[in-house]
């Protein structure tokens, strides 16, 4: 489970570009992955369902560790 809080870059299908970021919210009771984003620009920020239906590229980028103490930045 990923933890909340998480950025989420969404890209199209091979594109290399985001077209859109949201936070993850965590998982609803249901068991649907939710996400904290504002729609379109000028929208309120929202909690949605993470699409589905929709093919994307969901990445995930780390915190590098700092070499100088030996732990996450």
């Amino acid at each position: 489970m990923r933890p909340p809080v998480e950025p989420e870059f969404f890209t199209s299908p091979g594109q290399s570009n985001s077209h859109h970021v949201a936070i993850y919210y965590g998982r609803n009771d249901k068991g649907h992955d939710l996400i904290l984003h504002a729609p379109q620009t000028g929208q309120s920020v929202t909690i949605a369902p993470l699409w589905e239906g929709e093919h994307l590229d969901v990445r995930r980028f780390s915190i590098p560790a700092d070499p100088a103490e030996g732990k996450r930045l």
